[in-house]
């Protein structure tokens, strides 16, 4: 099981190429103080969305956006695809999309 915790703990050299974005982005782009400061901000709280445990859209197919916890979780679980983080546009390009592996909905038959 996942917890929002998890978003802290990852491979040093996963925390290597997170923390080069920044100044990668910056050698082609000139960027305003504020927004290089909300950058880490709005990367942790997209990180502990991924490892929130709980389903935003449970209903929503697993392209959306907002199903990014459901993406994620599969990501943990079968280790080979969803890849995209939160987006799964890359997963799409490079054909590392996992199934989505929800439960199919019950049918009434009264």
């Amino acid at each position: 099981m996942s917890s929002p915790y998890a978003a802290y703990a990852f491979h040093w050299f996963e925390a290597v190429l997170m923390g080069t974005v920044t100044p990668l982005a910056m050698l082609v782009h000139g960027f305003e103080l504020h927004s290089l400061a909300l950058f880490p901000l709005a990367a942790l709280v997209l990180n502990v969305l991924c490892h929130w445990n709980h389903d935003l859209l449970p209903d929503a197919p697993s392209t959306n956006w907002l199903a990014v916890t459901r993406r994620h979780g599969l990501h943990h679980t079968h280790v080979h695809g969803n890849y995209g983080f939160t987006l799964p546009l890359f997963d799409r390009l490079f054909g590392t999309t996992l199934p989505d592996a929800r439960p199919a909905a019950r049918v009434s038959t009264e």
